[in-house]
C-alpha cells in the first residue's frame, strides 16, 4: 500500500500542477494584451550585425559526462541549439521589451524541442525543452553587464552546481508565465551561438550601453542544491527517468561515389546505418534540374536545393545523443542555417571546393571571352559565409584534393587531413595519338585554352562530355567519337587544363594506365605523380607547349 499511495500522490501532485500552469499561462496572455494597449513593443525582427561587443557570457555545454546521464545531457544540448537558432541575430530596437518566450516560441516537440534536463521543484527532471535556463542565465549575466533595466527575472528556487545561480546571476524560465524581460535605450543585437564546447551569448550595439553610475550589486543567495532526478531512489514517483542505453553518437552522411572518404569511415569504424531517404523535395529538384540540363543557371539552382533537401531529411534522423557529425561540404550551409552544427564535433568531406574558392577560381577566368556566363555560377552571400563559418568550426577536413588542402591550409584551417585518391589497378594499355578531354566544352574546363592549342598543333582531340559553350565551338577541329566498346581506344594522352574541377577519376585511370596526362593545380592531384605534368589554367601557350613536348 505504501507503493501504491506514493504512485497515486505522484501522479495528484502532477495534475495539480499542470492546471494552476495552465492558469498562470491565461493570466500572462491576458497580462500581455494589456501590455501591448498600453504601447509595450516585444522585439521580434532578427538581422546579422558586426557592431562591437559589449557584454559576452561564455558557459561550458557538456557538464554531465556519465553514460546514464548522456541522453538527458544530450537533450539540454540539443533544446539550446534549437532555440539559439530562433534567437541568434535578435534585433531590439530602443525602447523595446526583450522577452525570452516572444523570442523563441512555445518549447513543444512538433517546434524541434526534446526532453532535457529542467529543475522543477526542487528536483532535476526530464521535461520537453528542458534545459533553456542555462541560455536564460547567459542572457541575465550579459544584460547585467551592459547596464540593462531588467523587466521581469524570476530566480531558481534551488541551485544547480557550477550554474549562475550560485552566484546569484541565474533567470530561471517557464513557458509561459516566468519570463525573462529586459531593455536598453539604444539599439542592440542579440547573439546566440554554439561551438563545438560551449554556449556564446553577446549583446552587440553600436553605441556603448549607458551603465547605471553604481552597477547593480549581485550577492551570492544560499540556495539548497537540487536533486538530481537521475540519481533518486523513488521509483513510484511520475517524473521518474529510467536509465536506458545511449545511441549513435557519431551519425555519418553517405555520400555516392567517393571511396576515399569510405576507406576512412571503414578504418575508424564508422557504419553507415542506412542511405539517407530520398525525399519528395529532392526527388523533385533532381528531376527539375534534368529538365533544366540546357539552362545551366537554372540547373545549378535546383541541384543545389535537391542537396539542401538531402541534409534535411538526413537531419531528420540523427539521434539526439549525436554529438559528432561527419557530413559532405554541400550540406555545410543548410545545416548551419539550421543551427544542427551546434555542440557538437563536425568532420567535413570535401566533395568539392568551398564556395569562396569556386568563386575565387571562377573570378580568373573573367578576362576569357568564352567565360561571360561564368558570372551565372554564384553562390548567394548567405551560403558563402554560413558554409565557411561552418568549416571554420570543424575539428577536421578531409580531402584528397590537393589543390583544395593546400587553399584551405593557407587561410588558417589547420586541421585538415589530405587523403590518398583512390587509385584504380594498373592496367597498361597500347597508346594512340588521339587527345582525350574528359569534361565538357566548357570554359570552367580549360576548353577555349585546349581548343587554341589544338588548332596550333593541329593534333586529333576527343571530348567526352556533351555541353559546350556554344554552338560549333571546336569549329575547325572535327573532333573525333569515342570507342562505344573501349572509350580509351586510341588515346594517346590525356589533358585537362580546368579551372574547376573536383574529382579527377579520368585523369586517375589515365595514370593508371601508363597514359601521360597534362593538368592543371586546380585538379588536385599530387604533383609527384609519375606522368603527369602541370600548366598553369588559362594559360594557352604553356600548354600548347606542354602538348607538344608530350605527344
Amino acid at each position: 500500500m505504501p507503493a501504491a499511495s506514493g504512485w497515486w500522490t505522484s501522479r495528484l501532485q502532477a495534475l495539480d500542477f499542470a492546471w494552476r500552469a495552465e492558469g498562470l499561462r491565461w493570466m500572462r496572455r491576458g497580462r500581455d494584451l494589456v501590455d501591448r494597449w498600453n504601447g509595450t513593443r516585444f522585439a521580434i525582427t532578427r538581422s546579422a550585425s558586426q557592431d562591437p561587443v559589449h557584454a559576452e557570457c561564455i558557459t561550458p555545454l557538456w557538464t554531465q559526462h556519465a553514460p546514464h546521464e548522456w541522453p538527458l545531457t544530450a537533450g539540454k544540448v540539443h533544446n539550446l541549439r534549437t532555440a539559439a537558432s530562433r534567437l541568434d541575430g535578435l534585433v531590439v530596437q530602443a525602447g523595446e521589451v526583450f522577452s525570452f518566450w516572444h523570442a523563441i516560441g512555445a518549447p513543444t516537440r512538433r517546434r524541434g524541442f526534446v526532453p532535457g534536463r529542467e529543475l522543477r521543484e526542487g528536483c532535476l527532471v526530464a521535461s520537453i525543452g528542458g534545459g533553456l535556463c542555462q541560455l536564460s542565465n547567459a542572457l541575465y549575466a550579459v544584460a547585467l553587464d551592459a547596464g540593462a533595466r531588467i523587466v521581469e527575472r524570476h530566480p531558481h528556487s534551488r541551485a544547480v552546481p557550477g550554474s549562475q545561480a550560485e552566484a546569484g546571476r541565474d533567470a530561471t524560465v517557464f513557458w509561459n508565465y516566468l519570463d525573462l524581460r529586459f531593455a536598453l535605450p539604444q539599439r542592440f543585437v542579440v547573439e546566440a551561438r554554439l561551438d563545438s564546447e560551449r554556449l556564446i551569448v553577446r549583446l552587440r550595439g553600436a553605441s556603448p550601453p549607458a551603465r547605471s553610475a553604481r552597477p547593480v550589486p549581485i550577492e551570492p543567495e544560499r540556495r539548497p542544491p537540487a536533486h538530481d532526478c537521475l540519481d533518486c531512489a523513488q521509483a513510484d514517483c511520475l517524473r521518474r527517468v529510467a536509465s536506458r542505453p545511449v545511441g549513435d553518437r557519431v551519425a555519418a552522411m553517405p555520400v555516392a561515389g567517393w571511396p576515399e572518404f569510405d576507406t576512412w569511415l571503414a578504418a575508424r569504424g564508422i557504419r553507415l546505418r542506412a542511405t539517407s531517404p530520398t525525399g519528395l523535395a529532392e526527388r523533385w529538384h533532381r528531376l527539375a534540374a534534368h529538365a533544366c540540363r540546357h539552362r545551366p543557371a537554372r540547373r545549378q539552382h535546383h541541384l543545389v536545393a535537391a542537396d539542401d533537401a538531402r541534409a534535411t531529411a538526413w537531419l531528420a534522423r540523427v539521434p539526439t545523443e549525436a554529438d559528432e557529425l561527419i557530413v559532405p561540404v554541400e550540406a555545410l550551409a543548410e545545416l548551419q542555417r539550421r543551427g544542427a552544427l551546434g555542440g557538437r564535433r563536425v568532420t567535413v568531406m570535401m566533395t568539392r571546393s568551398p564556395l569562396r574558392m569556386l568563386h575565387q577560381q571562377l573570378d580568373g577566368q573573367a578576362g576569357e571571352p568564352a567565360a561571360a556566363g561564368l558570372r551565372e555560377y554564384r553562390a548567394p552571400d548567405w551560403r558563402v559565409d554560413a558554409e565557411w563559418t561552418a568549416l571554420r568550426g570543424a575539428v577536421r577536413v578531409l580531402t584528397p584534393h590537393h589543390a583544395v588542402a593546400r587553399w584551405l591550409r593557407t587561410r588558417g584551417l589547420h586541421q585538415v587531413d589530405l587523403l590518398e585518391w583512390d587509385r584504380p589497378a594498373a592496367t597498361p594499355s597500347a597508346r594512340g595519338s588521339t587527345l582525350l578531354f574528359p569534361a565538357s566544352s566548357l570554359a570552367r574546363k580549360g576548353a577555349p585554352a585546349l581548343r587554341e592549342a589544338c588548332r596550333a598543333l593541329g593534333l586529333p582531340l576527343a571530348v567526352l562530355g556533351r555541353a559546350s559553350e556554344s554552338p560549333g565551338f571546336w569549329h575547325g577541329l572535327a573532333p573525333v567519337p569515342l570507342d562505344a566498346d573501349d572509350p580509351w581506344h586510341g588515346i594517346g594522352a590525356v589533358v585537362l587544363p580546368a579551372h574547376v574541377e573536383h574529382a579527377p577519376r579520368w585523369l586517375l585511370q589515365a595514370l593508371a594506365r601508363g597514359l601521360p596526362v597534362i593538368a592543371t593545380p586546380a585538379c588536385g592531384l599530387d604533383p609527384r605523380s609519375p606522368g603527369l605534368r602541370l600548366v598553369p589554367a588559362g594559360d594557352a601557350l604553356a600548354l600548347t607547349l606542354a602538348l607538344y613536348e608530350t605527344v
